[in-house]
């Protein structure tokens, strides 16, 4: 039965929570089961079904469900947390961290928010013959509007250079060159300035700012570059180096670990994962030490006003209003 499920579909990347049926048979005579047939669902419109012939062989068929394309919206506003929120209206785990891949370069998740802040977010849905949500798709519209920030973005694809963004309503993307925090779900325990080293004790010019997390939570790199420097590196341990545009350079210290096939020269993208937050070097404890330079002087990267992302104007503007 594996086997003949295995022409359809790779056994190797089930995941846990994948669906699963099996169909048993018992014989009357002796009570033995004996397995006659297993469905999965690889994916939200496929099922492989795979079923055992009277002379014992087995075969193995898909079924492919017709989805009907809708639409969700859900807005409210904040109580306890964004997440928390977000899941109680309806929403899936997918479209919250959309969401905040959307607006989290103009805002901290973790520490910008307020009990009250008002949230919108319209997005894809994908229904079967019976009219029950099996999948859910891009996000449209996200909104929000609160103390820290008050911002509408909507997805579209420019017909110049067909790269899918968010941009507001003047046509600006929601993109910046660098992401304000490397790190979700992290606490800010140290900014950038003069404070007394927690281990050497004394006063000293601290170039970075402080994100404690668990050990293992993902780091991404903060903007398109090319890795200049990867591995141990004096009291920063595990460290990495990423040479941006225009000067701007960013480094990430103390890390657990580098994700893996990373070296120093290949080009990373905003958002990928370089590492994951550890305790190596000089530290007190799990966190992330990020620093931001711009032509080798370090700046505070919490008060960095960054260069924005693309503009529309023109045709491109009037055809983004249109839609």
């Amino acid at each position: 039965a594996v086997y003949a499920a295995g022409q359809l579909f790779d056994l190797r990347s089930m995941q846990p929570g994948d669906d699963v049926t099996a169909w048993l048979e018992t014989d009357p005579a002796d009570g033995g089961v004996s397995l006659v047939g297993i469905s999965l669902r690889p994916e939200a419109e496929r099922q492989v079904l795979v079923s055992r012939t009277r002379n014992g062989t087995w075969t193995s068929h898909e079924l492919k469900a017709k989805l009907s394309p809708g639409y969700s919206q859900i807005s409210g506003d904040i109580k306890m947390s964004l997440y928390e929120t977000a899941i109680g209206l309806g929403a899936g785990d997918q479209q919250v961290v959309d969401y905040a891949d959307i607006l989290g370069y103009d805002i901290d998740f973790q520490r910008e928010t307020q009990t009250g802040d008002h949230f919108e977010i319209l997005y894809e849905t994908f229904e079967d013959e019976r009219g029950q949500e099996v999948k859910t798709g891009n996000i449209l519209f996200a909104s929000m509007d609160g103390a820290a920030l008050t911002k509408s973005f909507y997805r579209y694809t420019p017909s110049d250079d067909r790269q899918v963004d968010y941009f507001d309503e003047n046509g600006q993307s929601a993109k910046k060159f660098l992401m304000k925090t490397p790190i979700n779900g992290a606490r800010l325990s140290s900014g950038f300035g003069s404070r007394k080293h927690p281990i050497l004790g004394y006063t000293k010019l601290h170039k970075g700012t402080d994100f404690a997390a668990p050990r293992g939570t993902p780091i991404y790199a903060a903007g398109n570059g090319v890795i200049e420097r990867i591995g141990p590196w004096s009291t920063f341990g595990n460290y990495i180096r990423i040479q941006h545009a225009n000067g701007y350079e960013t480094a990430y210290a103390h890390m657990n670990g580098f994700a893996k096939g990373l070296r120093k020269g290949p080009r990373v993208r905003q958002g990928q994962v370089i590492g994951y937050v550890g305790t190596t070097g000089r530290s007190t404890g799990p966190h992330l030490h990020y620093e931001v330079y711009v032509n080798s002087k370090a700046v505070n990267a919490m008060r960095l006003k960054l260069p924005t992302g693309r503009k529309l104007d023109g045709a491109q503007l009037e055809a983004f209003k249109a839609e």
